[in-house]
Order: structure tokens, then C-alpha cells, then sequence
């Protein structure tokens, strides 16, 4: 368990593992997202898979984006030295 930093969040920054399995994350979340967000484009109209289709794409670049703003959440964090 890592020590809570003197940041200005109310959490410890990620390890440098936690940091590398976020970066996984965020990049499956992104390919996800856009591959959800291509199949609304082969969509005339939008019914009701396709909204579901929408708001599971929005979720997913959403959940990429917390990803990675955990990895910079911290300057000193490992991730943020590469």
C-alpha cells in the first residue's frame, strides 16, 4: 500500500504498475469506444440500438479519459517521468 502524498488529492497517486495497467485500460477503452462510435456511422436511423450504441461509446472515451488523467494525476508519479 502506498502512503498517501502531500498532493493536493485526497488520494495517493497511482504506482508505477498501477500506472502502466491504467495506460492498458485507457487504450482498450479508446479502441472500444471508437469501435462502437464506427458502427453508429453505418446507422441510417437511430433507434434504439444505436442510442444504446452512443452511450456506450461516450462511456467508454469517458472511462479512457479517467484513465488517463490518473496516470498524470501526480507529477513525481513514474508514468509522468516518461
Amino acid at each position: 500500500m502506498v502512503a498517501p502524498s502531500a498532493s493536493r488529492f485526497p488520494f495517493s497517486p497511482p504506482t508505477g504498475e498501477e500506472c502502466d495497467a491504467l495506460a492498458v485500460a485507457a487504450r482498450y477503452l479508446l479502441r472500444a469506444g471508437t469501435e462502437a462510435a464506427t458502427r453508429l456511422l453505418d446507422r441510417s436511423k437511430l433507434d434504439g440500438e444505436a442510442e444504446l450504441l452512443a452511450t456506450m461509446s461516450d462511456s467508454l472515451f469517458q472511462g479512457a479519459a479517467l484513465c488517463d488523467g490518473l496516470i498524470g494525476v501526480d507529477d513525481d508519479s513514474p508514468r509522468a517521468a516518461r
